[in-house]
């Protein structure tokens, strides 16, 4: 089994990112998998149109008697994810090895999750897109060796932007953009760690030649290369396989569009959006060097 966890920060372009690296029917696309218990317990629509509880593999997973209790999974993952936080170094196996033992219900119960995806998908590779290190952490503990991490990285300029778009808030604004270079810290320190399991891709290059970005990924991860893509910029994209839930990008859940033009989005840069620049560089000075 192969596992893809794309990491970082909302509001890079991963839901995309998740669609185009899933294109192959040997390729299963998690979406955001620590959201998928409770999705499933409200019933949230599915990108094949259907229901989760009545969706041809979401119903058939959760009926799987292996499969997890949704409640009582949510409640467990959410838990290790609080603890893995307070983890200060993952590269330490002792730390590691105490995390997994307190937590072995909940990894042991994602490892059967994972079993049953896969016999109703006839899929061993999958791309997950919670972005929550945590989550990346806990497929690599439940899989030893199987976890790719794909850290999707953007100006934190822009995230910020985005973020405060969709929450107006300059207190949520400010978590956002804390938690973003919290991430990239926790990332940073891990890496070493998973080796060549590890790899960075800037949204600004995917953006600029998105056929030579996906490329590299494709190579580092083992997977077919980006066939669906006709132009330097223009892909055909196929939601036959698509098994997406909410929170994933709901303008992209909502046009399912099969025609695509990758762009980046500039709009962030205006100067109406100085303060969350200024912001930004306060509180995330280190991550904004980079990019100026």
């Amino acid at each position: 089994m192969k596992l893809i966890a794309i990491t970082g920060s909302g509001r890079s372009g991963s839901t995309l990112l998740s669609l185009l690296l899933s294109q192959s029917k040997d390729v299963f696309n998690l979406g955001q998998l620590r959201h998928l218990a409770s999705a499933f317990l409200l019933n949230a629509p599915c990108s094949c149109g259907q229901t989760l509880q009545n969706c041809a593999v979401y119903q058939r997973v959760f009926a799987d008697p292996r499969a997890p209790d949704p409640v009582e999974f949510d409640r467990r993952l959410k838990s290790f994810f609080k603890a893995a936080k307070k983890v200060k170094a993952w590269s330490v196996e002792t730390e590691l090895a105490n995390l997994e033992a307190n937590h072995s219900e909940a990894l042991h119960e994602l490892s059967a999750l994972l079993d049953v995806i896969s016999e109703v998908t006839a899929c061993t590779t999958f791309v997950e897109s919670s972005k929550m290190p945590e989550m990346a952490l806990a497929l690599e503990l439940a899989r030893p060796g199987s976890l790719f991490a794909l850290n999707l990285i953007r100006d934190p300029r822009a995230v910020a932007v985005s973020w405060h778009k969709k929450s107006p808030r300059l207190m949520s604004t400010a978590r956002s953009i804390r938690e973003y270079s919290a991430r990239q810290a926790r990332l940073g320190a891990w890496a070493p760690s998973l080796g060549d399991r590890f790899h960075t891709m800037r949204y600004e290059d995917f953006a600029a030649d998105p056929v030579r970005a996906l490329s590299k990924v494709a190579t580092w991860a083992g997977l077919p290369p980006p066939g669906m893509f006709h132009s330097k910029y223009d892909a055909v994209l196929s939601w036959d396989q698509q098994h997406l839930f909410p929170p994933a990008n709901e303008s992209v859940l909502a046009k399912r569009s099969e025609a695509l033009t990758v762009s980046e989005s500039v709009s962030w840069k205006g100067k109406e959006n100085a303060h969350i620049h200024l912001l930004t560089r306060i509180l995330a000075a280190r991550d904004v060097k980079p990019y100026t």
